[in-house]
């Protein structure tokens, strides 16, 4: 009796640790050795032969092992497929087909189509088929026509994507959104929902949902009573032209992390319950209409890492209980009517990393204490109506500091040592239009020698360009001295000089070896010879392309191999064009959002 009862716990045992492990964990991995499901792998083999494998992707997918095959995975236990991740990670994986033969694949849980780019055609309504699917990407895939309301049918769905098909739709309304129970993730960016049709009220029966993502939508917001989907932590309706105040219930979704309304038309101010949202990491809402202050009680939002409000309008002052937003690491208030001074609490932000406050209607002085901001690395307070002296308490401890933009501040005075150092090695610096920085060149710009962008036109420098000038503009990229008085040699680079008449150098015409009078101007003997060299290139640039334009077409229209071969090597290109730009527009959005 006793051995009995060992035999059966040895028995039970084993049980549980090969199948109640298995069913934890059932993906299978490349180093598995099941044999996968012959109907499943034959499957598998006509789906490859709907796709476009130009990066050979799917070179992996010969032989009996398919769980083994790239971007397959399979139930341990029952050798399944469970997962199809097909999601093209190569800009040279374009087209295909979506096969009906996935319908054989009923135990899927997991199906990633996206970036394959299955032009004009629709979503299959067999989709809504797949009973014990989990996740759904179809996103950048080029889908068109109406969203199949039968993905309603997917009861046990956490994530659907159909992002960026920008000529899907959604017909009628959204009511199979409200039958899928389980979902947690919802992206419809970039598709036509329309205005006509209501989508909050079936959003909010879906109570576990924790991204909401209807971006470039053409939604309205209906009014509605309460919010069931309180669980939310990423909500996006950018880009929707909203005609309306900031919804008032924002303020229950207390577990809100990301909040995204920018380039809407909200109007009215920014309610102050949004200080309740205390879990917030991200708020835009820039480029709206909106009106008043900034509220103080966003000082409240200490976990608050980016916050977007330029292009909205807003005035008074920047709120003191800003320097309490310790977590923030860019702060973006530009192109508003901000008045007052810039509050000293700013330089209690040390994680700040941008600081960007232009085209507002700040005055007063630059506090000192932004000079204690080590973490920073864009700063740009220009045009505005900033005044005093900037010296090198300013720049103590900004080591990071590589964009720097103060124009437009006509009232602030330079006061640097001759013999400063700066901390910062600057990649772009625009002075223009302010800072009584004359009549020399500013001696400590010698250290800057990463620079790519200089502006430092309108800035009253009445000087030749130093030697030293040559060591800093080995990597620029665009440098303007207009509307200065400037003479000297000048640098081999991009320029704007419009002013400057004593400079000499290439791209301008007069040549520094010639003359080293300063502020003089370029003879009309010089000019002349110029011009005249000049208008024999243009001349012999433009009859060899109509030569070469005419033998092409002539060629072309004789021959008709030629002529058939060249349009579709246009066809090809043109599709190859659309189709990186897709690509690379679809994955700027995703790293940006």
């Amino acid at each position: 009796m006793e051995t009995t009862f060992h035999f059966s716990f040895i028995l039970l045992f084993l049980f549980v640790q090969t199948y109640g492990a298995s069913s934890s964990n059932t993906m299978i991995t490349a180093s598995s050795n099941v044999t996968c499901i012959q109907r499943e792998r034959q499957s598998l083999s006509v789906i490859r032969q709907g796709l476009l494998d130009e990066s050979n992707q799917l070179s992996t997918w010969t032989g009996l092992e398919c769980c083994e095959w790239w971007g397959v995975g399979c139930d341990r236990r029952t050798g399944h497929v469970v997962e199809l991740d097909l999601r093209s990670t190569s800009s040279f994986w374009h087209g295909g087909k979506v096969s009906p033969f996935l319908l054989n694949l009923t135990h899927l849980r997991y199906l990633d189509l996206s970036m394959n780019y299955v032009f004009g055609q629709n979503i299959p309504g067999f989709f809504g088929s797949f009973k014990y699917l989990e996740y759904l990407d179809l996103s950048d895939s080029g889908f068109s026509g109406a969203v199949p309301p039968h993905l309603g049918n997917l009861s046990r769905l956490q994530s659907l994507d159909l992002s960026n098909n920008f000529d899907l739709m959604l017909n009628n309304d959204m009511l199979w959104v409200s039958l899928l129970s389980s979902l947690k993730h919802l992206d419809l960016s970039w598709i036509t929902i329309g205005n006509h049709i209501d989508w909050l009220h079936p959003v909010n029966m879906l109570p576990s949902l924790l991204t909401l993502n209807l971006r470039s939508c053409d939604i309205n917001i209906a009014s509605i009573k309460v919010i069931n989907f309180t669980s939310l932590n990423s909500l996006d309706l950018s880009l929707n032209d909203l005609n309306s105040t900031i919804p008032v219930w924002l303020s229950n979704l207390t577990r809100l992390k990301d909040l995204h309304l920018s380039e809407n038309s909200f109007h009215g101010g920014i309610p102050d319950s949004i200080g309740n949202l205390s879990s917030l990491s991200t708020i835009d809402l820039s480029f709206n209409q909106l009106s008043g202050r900034i509220p103080p009680s966003l000082g409240g939002l200490s976990s608050l890492r980016y916050l977007y409000l330029e292009f909205t309008e807003l005035n008074g002052s920047i709120p003191e209980s800003i320097g309490l937003l310790t977590s923030l690491q860019e702060l973006y208030l530009g192109n508003n009517k901000l008045s007052g001074s810039i509050p000293t609490s700013i330089g209690q932000l040390s994680n700040l990393y941008s600081l960007v406050l232009p085209r507002n209607q700040l005055n007063g002085s630059i506090p000192n204490s932004l000079g204690q901001l080590s973490n920073l690395r864009y700063l740009d307070l220009s045009w505005n109506q900033l005044s005093g002296v900037v010296s090198e308490i300013h720049f103590a401890k900004l080591y990071n500091l590589t964009k720097l933009a103060l124009s437009g501040n006509s009232l602030i005075t330079l006061n640097m040592s001759r013999h400063w150092i700066p901390p910062f090695q600057l990649e772009y610096l625009d002075l223009s239009s302010s800072w009584n920085m004359g009549p020399q060149f500013p001696n400590w710009l010698q250290t800057q020698t990463h620079l790519l962008i200089l502006d430092l036109s309108n800035s009253r420098i009445r000087d030749t360009i130093p030697e030293w000038f040559h060591n800093i503009s080995s990597h620029l990229q665009e440098l303007d001295l207009s509307d200065n008085e400037i003479g000297g040699n000048l640098p081999l680079i991009n320029t704007n000089n419009t002013g400057n008449n004593g400079l000499c150098g290439k791209p301008l015409p007069r040549n520094c070896k010639e003359s080293n009078l300063l502020y003089t101007h370029v003879g009309d003997g010089e000019s002349k010879d110029s011009l005249h060299g000049l208008s024999w290139f243009y001349t012999g640039m433009v009859s060899g392309f109509v030569i070469g334009f005419m033998g092409l077409t002539g060629s072309l229209h004789f021959i008709r191999i030629w002529r058939i071969t060249y349009f579709e090597m246009i066809e090809n290109v043109c599709s190859w064009l659309t189709i990186s730009i897709l690509v690379t527009l679809s994955r700027i959005k995703r790293k940006s959002f």
